[in-house]
C-alpha cells in the first residue's frame, strides 16, 4: 500500500529504518496494488485507496480490506472483499455486532474486532469478533458460508428460560389458588 501522503512525509512518523523502507517502496511502486515478487514494477492490478490492514490471498487475485478497528459506529466498514482490485462485497460492523452493550468501548470507539484469517486451501476468510462471534466467508465471492453469534443465542436462550420460568410460576400460583379455595 502506498500511503496517501507526499513522498517527503511517507514514513516520517516511523523509526529511521522503517522510514527508509517506506521511501524505497514509494520510489519503486507508484500505485497501491499487487506486483510480482520478481523486481518488476508493472502491477497485476491496482487500487485507488489506502488501508493500513489488508490480507492478500495466495492466488494473487483476492484481497480482504479490514476497516479501522476500533470502529466509531456500527455503520463503519468492517471488511471488504476484492478480486483483481475490484470490490466484490462490503460488510459494516453492524452486520456482525447486534448490540454494543457487551462489547468493550470507549467514548469514541467500539472494540468489536478480534481477528481475521485467510485459509487459502479452502478459500475462506474467518472473522472473529470480541463478542465471540465467528463468521466464515468464501473469499472469492464475499458471501458468508457459516456464522455463530453467541450474544443472539444467549439472548434467545435467556428469553426462553425467562418465559418458561414465568409459565411455571403462573401454573404454580394457579394450583395454589385452587387448593386454597
Amino acid at each position: 500500500m502506498v500511503a496517501p501522503v507526499s513522498v517527503e512525509e511517507d514514513g516520517s512518523f516511523m523509526n529511521d529504518k522503517d522510514e527508509v523502507k517506506a521511501k524505497t517502496v514509494r520510489a519503486k511502486y507508484t500505485k497501491s496494488g499487487l506486483y510480482l515478487n520478481d523486481g518488476s514494477t508493472a502491477p497485476l492490478w491496482t487500487v485507488d485507496w489506502y488501508a493500513p490492514s489488508t490480507i492478500i490471498a495466495a492466488d494473487g487475485v483476492h484481497l480482504v480490506r479490514q476497516g479501522f478497528p476500533p470502529a466509531e459506529s456500527l455503520d463503519a466498514e468492517a471488511i471488504t472483499f476484492f478480486a483483481n482490485g475490484k470490490e466484490i462485497r462490503t460488510y459494516n460492523v453492524g452486520d456482525f455486532i447486534d448490540t454494543t452493550l457487551l462489547i468493550p468501548r470507549s467514548a469514541a470507539y467500539i472494540y468489536w474486532f478480534e481477528s481475521m484469517n485467510l485459509d487459502d486451501e479452502s478459500q475462506t476468510a474467518t472473522l472473529t469478533t470480541s463478542s465471540m462471534g465467528k463468521f466464515v466467508f468464501d473469499y472469492t465471492s464475499g458471501k458468508i458460508v457459516s456464522s455463530r453469534r453467541p450474544i443472539i443465542a444467549g439472548v434467545v436462550i435467556g428469553g426462553v428460560v425467562v418465559i418458561l420460568a414465568l409459565v411455571a410460576l403462573i401454573k404454580r400460583r394457579s394450583r395454589v389458588s385452587k387448593a386454597a379455595v
